[in-house]
């Protein structure tokens, strides 16, 4: 059985018996596996159109790049799970303080940091591993707190409006993007050649 079949893969049928004209062809997996284990496929019909066909997972080969990616992947979840535990363990033993109080929160908010930079990493959203990774701390805050959905200026969890400039700056209404203007157009990354104007 081909590992890695999921909705969306590329795959190319083979060692099919009954229908062995579409050996060899390409075509992407749509959903599966079913009951009987098998998974639905679409594929390119050279000429007489799209045909989709159920197959066993053992006549399903993802096609070369495509198993060259899921490669990289797994790699980097690999990679990304060794770098949470390690980085995690560090933050944590660089800040301890013996003092319950504060541990515990500071504790929390290492995990919170370090779940952040591991998702991004999966993801592959390279501005947010970047700044998990820089020393500017301002930065690193300003992160967590938009994706945490924190407005920027009251602090209060469940803002839902953004700078419509860079679209990484979180407020729960316009006054308080307005308050916080001053600070975040010094960095907005979306200002650039336009005019002092704010838009939530």
């Amino acid at each position: 059985a081909e590992r890695g079949l999921r909705e969306g893969t590329a795959v190319i049928v083979r060692g099919l018996k009954k229908r062995a004209d579409l050996n060899g062809l390409r075509g992407v997996v749509l959903s599966g596996p079913g009951k009987n284990g098998r998974w639905e496929v679409r594929l390119d019909g050279k000429g007489r159109g799209k045909t989709t066909i159920a197959a066993k997972p053992a006549n399903l080969e993802l096609v070369p790049e495509e198993k060259a990616r899921r490669d990289v992947m797994s790699m980097v979840d690999n990679m990304a799970e060794k770098l949470q535990s390690t980085m995690l363990e560090s933050l944590i033993r660089s800040h301890r303080t013996g003092d319950h109080d504060v541990d515990v929160p500071m504790e929390e908010a290492a995990r919170v940091a370090v779940g952040t930079f591991n998702r991004a990493l999966r993801e592959g959203d390279l501005e947010t591993v970047s700044t998990m990774l820089s020393d500017d701390t301002q930065a690193k805050v300003d992160t967590l707190m938009r994706i945490q959905g924190t407005c920027l200026e009251c602090k209060r969890v469940g803002a839902t409006k953004e700078c419509s400039l860079c679209h990484r700056a979180t407020y729960c209404s316009k006054a308080c993007q307005v308050q916080h203007w001053p600070v975040h157009k010094l960095k907005c990354k979306g200002r650039k050649g336009k005019k002092d104007k704010i838009k939530a």
